[in-house]
């Protein structure tokens, strides 16, 4: 937001500063840092809450929700994780999944992130996906990808989104919602999750 207005920090300060009453507001690497020593679970996502409501005014019942995961390595002990990059292998110890619900208002250039969840490194998206929706003001067109084709995913987006999900190949579709998503399905506009990747990036 600091970016797309051009504030400066103290404007941006001054924007935030009743969600830290009596205290100075915290810098981005002051805030993290915070977060990860001192809150739980639950003081995280009630931080949350409180920045959905103040970032409310900029969001857009009708914009795009594009639900989507990315693997995090960490310095863990428990769990080593391989992977290719390129022609070369590369090992980390621990990993966790981060899913994230992102707001996508194409017209302001904004990227959201309105709902959230964490889990193990290997812990499935739909578990995963299904909590973060929990969290997210319904309105708008759900995308996501075919990992999240899943009963506990098209429950939690009933009544409160269109899912516009990317479904498994093979078989007959016997399941109304998975039948309601097919045909509302655009390759156009499912291509656009591809922009809440940037998110991930920042992170």
């Amino acid at each position: 937001m600091r970016s797309y207005f051009n504030w400066t920090y103290r404007e941006t300060e001054a924007f935030f500063q009743d969600l830290f009453p009596g205290e100075p507001c915290p810098s981005f690497q002051a805030l993290h840092w915070y977060m990860k020593k001192k809150l739980s679970e639950e003081e995280v996502l009630r931080l949350l809450e409180l920045l959905k409501e103040r970032l409310r005014p900029f969001l857009e019942k009708e914009s795009l929700l594009i639900l989507d995961s990315t693997g995090i390595p960490q310095r863990g002990k428990t769990q080593e994780l391989k992977w290719m990059r390129g022609r070369f292998p590369r090992v980390v110890r621990g990993h966790a999944r981060l899913c994230l619900a992102i707001r996508y208002l194409k017209d302001h250039r904004l990227l959201l992130p309105v709902g959230m969840s964490v889990g193990e490194g290997y812990a499935p998206d739909p578990v995963l996906g299904a909590k973060a929706l929990d969290a997210v003001d319904p309105g708008g067109v759900l995308l996501a990808d075919a990992g999240f084709d899943a009963g506990q995913v098209f429950r939690g987006a009933k009544g409160k989104f269109i899912p516009m999900i990317r479904l498994k190949g093979g078989g007959e579709i016997k399941d109304t919602q998975r039948e309601e998503a097919r045909k509302v399905f655009r390759a156009e506009i499912y291509r656009l999750p591809a922009v809440g990747e940037g998110v991930f990036e920042g992170l």
